[in-house]
């Protein structure tokens, strides 16, 4: 226990470890190859449900080395994304673009699935003369054919019809076998061929009873080995980060009714990552190919295992994430990985815990002065050309009004129906403020601190030439090193604080260089080229 808990990254109750169960979780962990590389024969078994805290911080640990090193994950935990992503969905494609010459072929069979669901990808194109056969159990055969750049099912009546690509969903097929084929005609080489390809997704019955589950596993024991190799190599933390972004991509385009499926039901706006069809996941138009070049080129196979991974991992992170100790600084430490994979936990999971922070540190009853801003007095610095931290611009003003006030201030509101945290007057423009007063204060204020007019921040060499990323970014003024500029720079940390407690979006333009020291993550080259691209 005491081993686990130095793992952990912080001291652990000794009530949630107190057990069996904890302790055969860790040794079974060490035993898998849970904490080492490890490759070879994976023994197909499916993973108990964790009955205690430690058990499930040890899922975590293992889950978070996989997705950060490339080690193998438990044996059982791999079997459940396994049959999760493939198992019970199996993927078959084509070479892209479309090869001729390289024949698919075969048959699926889901056990105990009396019938299969068809999903193809978007992109689905097979050329002239070329058709995608698909056969059920019971002999009825289903035919899409290739009309050359896009593709068609067949009886397509006219020229338009024949410009349309197939429908994503295909009406259910009788189960369990399902055969499939793609007739080429006899001497067609890849010159001819000028298409993307073909993939398609078998889904079976949503839910399998636990001995169903083991028989699906066992059955294919065999693939498992392969799979795991596409599930843990040539992953980086920029793929991994693209993945999650092509994810939520591709729950936009479900919950917009934009997926090629028909009849979306209304409830269809709550999908999620964590709970989307991983039949919908893929690079699904030629922008999105060039958005995401690196995904692009991976079977779509190990996308869907690697998502099916990254939602185990999430799901064992959410009950236990406030459990670790996120400031962690040794690198063995499960906090300190937790924030390497910062990109790989949902937004729903950081939500949960932001919100529980926010709560527990919420002031209920608060006591702020009201904040007058003078417009005559920004526009009189700004024509000066004053630019020093005295110089009464918006900025300064809001500084000096709240200078005394303490942090804790801004954690309430005077107002919460018009969610205010102090009132705004805008001298010599008096009127009645039902929130539209004090949300243009706030804004004013971040855009006075952001500006060429206070020298507090300075812009970037991208922000001057108004090249590369972070062109209208800022990053503090080393040439300030005084009590009075730290304070300011203290304040705007606050209202920081504020845009992210009461959602209030403010545009802080800082370059990414900054976000990611204030994570306490290292600075990447991207991050360098968004200060300087002349110089990266």
């Amino acid at each position: 226990r005491q081993a686990a808990s130095r793992a952990m990254g912080g001291s652990v109750d000794s009530s949630a470890v107190a057990g069996a169960d904890s302790v055969s979780a860790f040794r079974d962990l060490v035993a898998s190859g849970g904490f080492g590389a490890g490759a070879a024969r994976v023994k197909a078994e499916l993973p108990k449900e964790p009955k205690t805290l430690m058990a499930r911080m040890l899922v975590v640990n293992a889950l978070a080395d996989t997705l950060l090193r490339g080690t193998r994950p438990p044996d059982a935990l791999f079997a459940a994304v396994w049959l999760r992503a493939v198992g019970m969905r199996p993927v078959r494609e084509t070479s892209h673009p479309f090869d001729p010459k390289a024949s698919l072929r075969g048959s699926v069979t889901i056990l105990g699935a009396s019938t299969v669901g068809v999903t193809l990808h978007p992109r689905c194109s097979l050329p002239a003369g070329c058709a995608l056969v698909l056969t059920d159990a019971r002999g009825v055969v289903t035919r899409c054919e290739g009309v050359g750049p896009s593709a068609t099912p067949s009886g397509s009546s006219s020229h338009a019809d024949a410009c349309k690509r197939w429908p994503t969903k295909m009406p259910s097929m009788a189960g369990p076998t399902i055969s499939y084929d793609i007739e080429v005609p006899e001497g067609m080489t890849e010159v001819d061929a000028h298409a993307w390809g073909v993939a398609f997704t078998l889904n079976g019955e949503k839910s399998l009873s636990g001995s169903r589950q083991k028989a699906l596993v066992a059955a294919h024991e065999h693939e498992l080995g392969f799979a795991l190799r596409g599930i843990t190599q040539g992953w980086t933390p920029t793929k991994d980060s693209d993945l999650c972004r092509l994810a939520r991509q591709a729950c936009q385009r479900v919950n917009s009714g934009d997926s090629g499926s028909k009849g979306k039901s209304k409830k269809s706006s709550s999908v999620t990552p964590t709970t989307m069809d991983l039949a919908d996941l893929c690079v699904a138009t030629p922008s999105e190919a060039l958005r995401f070049q690196a995904l692009d080129s991976m079977p779509v196979l190990h996308l869907r295992m690697r998502l099916e991974l990254l939602r185990a991992f999430n799901a064992a992170l959410a009950p236990c994430l406030p459990a670790f100790a996120l400031n962690a600084s040794r690198p063995w430490t499960t906090g300190y990985k937790l924030r390497a994979l910062s990109h790989c936990i949902f937004l729903d999971v950081k939500r949960d815990v932001l919100k529980s922070w926010l709560s527990a540190t919420e002031v209920h009853s608060t006591s702020m002065p009201t904040l007058r801003l003078n417009n005559f007095k920004e526009t009189a610095a700004e024509a000066s050309g004053d630019t020093s931290l005295e110089n009464g611009g918006i900025f300064v003003q809001a500084f000096e009004c709240f200078r005394s006030v303490s942090p804790s201030g801004f954690r309430g509101l005077v107002d919460e129906s018009n969610k205010k945290v102090f009132e705004v007057k805008f001298e010599g423009e008096e009127g009645i403020d039902a929130g539209g007063v004090y949300r243009e204060g706030l804004t004013r204020i971040v855009e006075s601190a952001f500006s060429p007019h206070l020298s507090l921040l300075v812009a970037t060499p991208n922000n001057l030439r108004s090249e590369g990323e972070g062109s209208n970014a800022f990053v503090p003024n080393s040439a300030h090193d005084t009590p009075r500029a730290t304070e300011m720079m203290q304040f705007l940390g606050r209202f920081m604080g504020l845009s992210l407690r009461h959602e209030s979006c403010l545009p802080f333009e800082f370059p990414s260089i900054v976000w990611r020291r204030l994570l306490g993550q290292a600075p990447t080259f991207s991050d360098f080229a968004g200060l300087d691209v002349a110089a990266a």
